[in-house]
């Protein structure tokens, strides 16, 4: 993900009350190690961690996690969880960024 990009998402969650940004880690560390690191309940990602063969193992391990995985332009999102399932969210906006962080604690 853009150097660019992740700082806007950055931003946006961390103007947040009810979030807390608890790190921030560029590819290549695992998504695997950055959940457990930080012990984090969501995780947002770049496309490079977009596909079920990087997600399945961590969700397997940490069943709780949610990854958000943003495409590099910054236009689309998709949402895994456990199911497995990935949850189109269409075009990324500051709304639907964090609605689907929310979404987590349902």
């Amino acid at each position: 993900m853009p150097r660019m990009l992740r700082e806007i998402i950055r931003e946006i969650v961390a103007r947040q009350a009810d979030m807390d940004v608890v790190g921030d880690f560029a590819a290549p560390l695992p998504l695997r190690d950055a959940v457990v690191s930080c012990d984090a309940e969501f995780v947002i990602a770049g496309a490079e961690f977009s596909g079920a063969d990087d997600v399945g193992p961590l969700l397997e391990e940490h069943p709780d996690v949610k990854v958000l995985a943003v495409e590099g332009d910054g236009r689309e999102a998709f949402l895994w969880e456990l199911r497995p399932k990935r949850v189109p969210l269409g075009e990324v906006s500051p709304q639907t960024l964090l609605h689907a962080i929310r979404g987590v604690r349902a």
